[in-house]
């Protein structure tokens, strides 16, 4: 069973195995669903200040990406809040792409993608990553289809899936295009929590508060370079 962090790689891919990546966000947001999965399997809470601590013993999940960030989360000399970690963890700069890449390793890893190189323009060495079943990121495609156009209630794990999707600009990836419109609107309703619990919302809005503190800071970062 794939983790929300991995369902949201695999909606990613284009037909050549390529991350899609349309607002330079997707390295933020997954981070965000590594967060989520620790956060919604309670092997991390966050305290009465909001910070990320780990919940009781902390066992871990079995999953190499999950754990790493569990052990960082423990590891860390002080408390930090959910916006710092998604930052830490995508990769803490411009790029933010060492958990992009983490997932997508660990997906080659176990069998789910494939790794195939060439060459771009007859110069550049190029590596794909084609899923080995190619009816593997349609699964995670069709539950977010099915709650964004289909009429099906989220439950916590796809209501969190679908607001990282749209944090990532990756709803046009689910649906069709007479669809779309239509899903982007549910898609930020739904982002923004209002059909989950109370608890899951508050979880899913620091989540999604900080996915997009990252993106936005990221923005202002490259818009400032480039001048």
């Amino acid at each position: 069973m794939t983790n929300l962090a991995e369902d949201l790689l695999l909606i990613s891919l284009d037909d050549d195995g390529r991350p899609r990546n349309p607002s330079s966000a997707l390295g933020y947001a997954v981070a965000g669903g590594i967060i989520a999965e620790l956060l919604l399997s309670g092997r991390i809470v966050l305290g009465p200040d909001k910070k990320a601590q780990v919940a009781g013993i902390g066992q871990g999940t079995g999953d190499k990406v999950l754990d790493g960030a569990l052990e960082r989360i423990r590891a860390e000399e002080k408390p930090r809040d959910v916006k710092w970690w998604v930052r830490k963890i995508a990769g803490g700069d411009w790029s933010n792409e060492a958990a992009r890449n983490d997932v997508i390793d660990d997906l080659t890893d176990d069998g789910v993608l494939t790794r195939q190189t060439g060459k771009a323009l007859g110069m550049f060495t190029v590596t794909t990553h084609p899923p080995a079943d190619p009816a593997a990121p349609e699964r995670p495609r069709a539950a977010v289809r099915e709650v964004l156009i289909g009429g099906a209630a989220p439950d916590e794990r796809t209501a969190a899936l679908v607001g990282l999707v749209n944090a990532a600009g990756l709803v046009d990836a689910c649906v069709e295009k007479p669809d779309r419109k239509a899903a982007r609107a549910r898609a930020k309703e739904i982002a923004r929590g209002e059909h989950v619990s109370d608890a899951v919302k508050a979880l899913q809005e620091e989540i999604m508060a900080a996915v997009m503190v990252a993106i936005t800071a990221s923005s202002v970062a490259a818009s400032s370079g480039g001048n």
